[in-house]
């Protein structure tokens, strides 16, 4: 079975329905890997502390250093990304060489209703700028995207569901 890589924007379930997959017997056997998680055990700090200190563009750069370094990990892997991913056109290069890379689709209001003005976010306490970064990145998600899942309109167990299917698991 192929890795899969779970892109979107920020509060879009991606994190929670890798957890959902890798409780799931048919994923059991793969890594969970969060991204931003393994950048902050890299650096030994937050992204908001990252983002505060070096800027975006550095964050960016290190994103991409930390895909290469996953894209390298042989193990089947399940892998949650930031919402920024598609923001480095090489970066859907990278994901691909990774896995299965699905899109974890939300409307937007939803989206923002879901992290709006969250601390923890740096990109999501200014609904215009959140709004714009959402139009930005939408069809940047769907380009990089083989499977597009709505996880606006369905639960978890659903979206788990959807996934089994467009990957031909029962």
């Amino acid at each position: 079975m192929n890795s899969i890589v779970l892109i979107g924007f920020m509060g879009s379930g991606k994190t929670t329905l890798a957890k959902a997959l890798k409780n799931d017997p048919a994923f059991e056997t793969m890594t969970f890997i969060d991204v931003d998680d393994h950048i902050e055990k890299t650096e030994g700090r937050k992204i908001s502390d990252i983002f505060k200190a070096d800027g975006e563009s550095y964050f960016r750069d290190i994103e991409t250093k930390a895909l290469k370094d996953i894209a390298g990990d042989e193990r089947t892997k399940i892998v949650s990304c930031g919402g920024g991913v598609v923001e480095r056109a090489e970066n859907a290069d990278i994901l691909k060489a990774i896995g299965t890379v699905i899109y974890t689709d939300s409307a937007v209001t939803k989206l923002w209703d879901r992290v709006g003005n969250d601390p923890k976010r740096p990109l999501s306490r200014d609904k215009e700028a959140f709004l714009k970064l959402y139009e930005k990145r939408e069809r940047l998600y769907r380009s990089a995207a083989d499977v597009i899942i709505d996880t606006g309109n369905n639960d978890i167990k659903k979206c788990v569901g959807l996934i089994k299917e467009a990957l031909g698991i029962s």
